[in-house]
């Protein structure tokens, strides 16, 4: 077999050095991801090729001591693990165009040059938008950091590309406009899937009537799609009120902690309806399976799905309820992240409410990017998110 990279089954052996390549090899187990080598096993969400790839490196120089293990596990757990995968299938993508030039370039130590050269492919190719080139550049710089050495995307260069780029793809027509999903849409699909048949729910009706759950529960809670789509059972509570517990968002700080973001009772009673209902038709399923998974699918209980998969279910839904975005603009999945920002904002709720339901900082300016102030503060949206916004003090006796 050929050697391999901790990064992937496939990659150029060149690409890293051989006892590091072996290491991983050696570490790969049955499901795809890595223990740390000298450590004790770590839980599942730390043993991500990428991290395991960047953390023995480090086996050589630590040695066989008793701190290996501890260090190596925990330098593997310092990214989360949707970043890694990312990181990790970006970094696949560079080294198999690296391996496919005529040239073969070097991926590991890359030049700028070669960085530019793949990002030309990409512009010629037109598959990726210039302000979404970041993961790219991220994935290459991190392998040369974890390896100290020059970071080969960055600098002026490859800013003026990113510019110039942008500055093309506008003059050859701009693209649809991504916007936020209005509350009016969730609340129709809501009422659909509350008003469904029993008999109507089989074959692409349960698939429509899951996809219209998913849409409805991410949109209410503000959901990334990566946090979405990989909801667990033991992730939702639904006896009092609806409680998400373990909710883990992506960025620096949030990477060693978790969130519990609650829904009182009453708030949103259609909502519970609908869960409840949910519940009851998908049936019992292991507390660490997927919340969202039917009966049949996703046999192993550590198997998730893939954020893109939110996509698809929202189109499901849009298609079925004949709903689609205004010309020139789009609705995807982080259309919903931004409806329901855009939506809470409409009826009043505080900054610091939005920022808690969406896992924002509030010392960031990020927030502004999801919320759209001409949103229209229409009963649909006071319908969805009208708990959030404030309610008028009352007077309590002492009884004194």
């Amino acid at each position: 077999a050929p050697p391999v990279s901790a990064l992937g089954v496939h990659d150029a052996p060149r690409c890293f050095p051989p006892a590091w390549a072996e290491r991983a090899r050696q570490a790969t187990v049955n499901d795809g991801t890595a223990a740390a080598p000298h450590a004790p096993a770590a839980p599942p969400a730390q043993r991500v090729p990428w991290a395991l790839a960047a953390a023995s490196a480090w086996a050589p120089a630590l040695g066989q001591t008793p701190q290996t293990g501890f260090v190596l596990d925990t330098l593997a757990a310092s990214l989360q693990e949707s970043t890694a995968r990312s990181y990790g299938r970006h970094w696949d993508s560079f080294v198999a165009w690296c391996a496919a030039q005529a040239d073969s370039p070097s991926p590991l130590p890359a030049s700028t040059a070669t960085v530019l050269r793949y990002l030309g492919d990409i512009g010629v190719r037109g598959t990726v938008k210039a302000d979404s080139l970041q993961p790219y550049l991220s994935a290459i710089n991190a392998a040369h950091r974890d390896l100290m050495l020059p970071l080969p995307a960055l600098g002026d260069a490859v800013s003026r590309f990113r510019r110039g780029l942008a500055n093309r793809q506008v003059a050859a027509g701009r693209p649809a406009a991504r916007v936020y999903l209005p509350a009016r849409v969730v609340c129709s699909a809501l009422r659909w899937a509350l008003q469904a048949t029993p008999s109507s729910l089989v074959g692409d009706g349960a698939l429509l009537f899951r996809a219209a759950v998913a849409l409805v529960l991410n949109y209410v809670w503000f959901a990334r799609a990566d946090t979405g789509a990989t909801l667990r059972c033991c992730d939702i509570d639904t006896s009092d009120g609806i409680a998400l517990v373990n909710v883990r968002e992506k960025g620096k700080s949030h990477r060693a902690s978790s969130r519990v973001i609650r829904i009182p009772r009453g708030a949103l009673p259609d909502v519970e309806r609908l869960l409840h209902r949910w519940e009851a038709f998908r049936g019992s399923r292991p507390a660490e399976s997927s919340y969202f998974a039917l009966p049949g699918e996703l046999r192993t209980a550590q198997r998730r799905f893939r954020p893109a998969v939110l996509d698809d279910w929202m189109q499901l839904v849009l298609v079925h309820l004949g709903e689609r975005a205004p010309l020139g603009q789009s609705w995807s999945s982080h259309s919903a992240r931004k409806g329901a920002a855009s939506s809470a904002n409409s009826v009043g709720a505080s900054l610091a409410k939005i920022c808690h339901m969406g896992g924002w900082s509030v010392r960031s300016n990020v927030i502004f990017d999801y919320i759209d102030p001409t949103c229209p503060a229409d009963a649909w949206c006071a319908r969805l998110f009208g708990w959030l916004a404030p309610a008028p003090p009352r007077s309590v006796s002492l009884d004194i």
